[in-house]
């Protein structure tokens, strides 16, 4: 549906509308049809109604309803009456305004201002300037088998500034802890920031990818090790993290986007590299042509402690 955009005192506001032949218009044109029109965005109403709101003549309201309604700007449905009364119509306005287009509409890009890759990259989440995902990154209490408390709030604020700037209409709900996801959440597209160990979505999740986190003897802890399918690598080094876009195993149709590592500072790694650098990211691996799964290494540039750049492993 098109939308009716306008920043005002620095906020952007947003209105459906419906895009007609401009002769439908001219039933609305008269200050009187104008008026009566204005009043069913009130809610619907009866033609008694519509006439005593907008203080005309039940006649006069009768003819620019009819015609409206013929024109297909206000719908007119019957409705039963009460105590035995004869049906009602009932009639309304069902769009939020109406615009009118001077030249063709030609098709937009569904990712305004992405490369081809990119677009392609992001086309499951990003459908028509609109967020068709939930964005779920692990809790910040203890929880799940190891008790583990997530530290990656940051990460997704970052990632979501960074989605933002290929969406034209906010984002309503799209933001989820862990443990607020339930078995229905799960089949749809998921946006997934964190290793196995602090959200268990990605738990569910990463036995199905082609990298995933294993528990590694030389590593002592659980979820220790990155393996890749593509290069056939284990990778063990803390900084390691993993960006991978692919089926939903738990809903084919789906996909799902995993931003992680097996410690903060690799999940930091993935999301730095996905957010500077997403133009390598969306050329896939390169082990294996086809697969949207790569490996990057978080690295401390300037010696303050802090990962502030990346390399891609593979």
């Amino acid at each position: 549906m098109p939308y009716l955009v306008d920043d005002r005192d620095g906020e952007t506001l947003s209105l459906p509308v419906r895009v007609v032949d401009p002769k439908r218009l001219r039933t609305a044109l008269s200050p009187q049809a104008w008026a009566i029109l204005r009043a069913l965005v009130e809610g619907p109403a009866t033609l008694a109604e519509v006439a005593r709101r907008c203080r005309v003549g039940s006649q006069r309201a009768h003819y620019h309803l009819r015609q409206m309604a013929r024109s297909g700007l206000v719908s007119a449905s019957r409705r039963a009456g009460e105590r035995g009364a004869r049906d009602v119509t009932v009639y309304d306005v069902e769009d939020g305004g109406f615009a009118v287009a001077l030249r063709e509409m030609a098709p937009a890009p569904k990712i305004a201002g992405a490369k081809p890759g990119e677009r392609r990259y992001l086309a499951p989440f990003v459908v028509d300037g609109s967020l068709h995902a939930t964005i779920v990154v692990g809790s910040p209490e203890p929880h799940g088998p190891y008790k583990a408390r997530s530290k990656d709030g940051a990460h997704a604020i970052q990632l979501g500034l960074f989605l933002g700037t290929y969406l034209t209409f906010p984002p309503e709900g799209s933001v989820k802890l862990d443990t607020e996801i339930r078995e229905d959440d799960l089949k749809r597209n998921l946006i997934l920031v964190g290793g196995p160990a602090v959200n268990a979505v990605t738990a569910r999740m990463n036995d199905g990818l082609p990298v995933r986190f294993e528990h590694h003897e030389a590593a002592g802890v659980p979820y220790g090790a990155v393996v890749s399918d593509a290069s056939r690598r284990t990778y063990l080094e803390d900084e390691i993290g993993v960006i991978v876009r692919a089926p939903n195993p738990l809903s084919r149709e789906h996909e799902i986007l995993l931003l992680a590592g097996r410690r903060y500072t690799g999940t930091r790694a993935a999301v730095l590299a996905f957010t500077t650098r997403f133009d390598e990211v969306a050329r896939g691996n390169a082990f294996r042509p086809g697969t949207d799964a790569r490996i990057v290494e978080g690295v401390d540039a300037d010696a303050d402690g802090v990962v502030d750049a990346i390399e891609f492993r593979e």
